[in-house]
């Protein structure tokens, strides 16, 4: 390889780098469950340890740092789920203090700016439109 030209060289450095990444892209389903049990296993690693160093028996020492993460998932689980029922039953006084700040504001900038609702509406419709069709960068 040391003879090649050095176009020829990159030519298939970037050659190696597309069929890594295409490997990468293909293989995601393999690779991402074994990335995540390597991450969880050095996360549950010095709670193994720790077990260990105190002598408890090696079944529990293992089953324990397991149990501990299932627990600890379930209560992110239960707050989060608290918090999405929570905002589900606020929901229809958020929508009623936004639909009043909207007129607040709407009416600041007709007042502000001379620019009716209507031309807001307008506006603003127009800015969607482009932006759905990519005109507005």
């Amino acid at each position: 390889m040391k003879d090649m030209p050095v176009t020829v060289k990159r030519s298939l450095e970037i050659l190696g780098l597309l069929a890594a990444g295409t490997l990468f892209i293909i293989g995601k389903t393999i690779i991402m469950p074994l990335l995540m049990a390597f991450f969880l296993s050095l996360m549950l690693l010095p709670v193994l340890r720790f077990f260990r160093r105190i002598r408890v028996p090696e079944v529990l020492a293992i089953f324990l740092p397991i149990l501990l993460l299932f627990v600890l998932l379930g209560l992110v689980v239960w707050f989060f789920s608290a918090q999405v029922a929570s905002l589900v039953a606020d929901f229809p006084q958020i929508e009623k203090n936004v639909a009043r700040h909207l007129g607040a504001l709407s009416q600041w900038i007709s007042e502000t700016f001379n620019y009716s609702a209507a031309e807001q509406l307008k506006f603003i419709d127009e800015q969607l439109t482009s932006m759905e069709y990519g005109d507005n960068v």
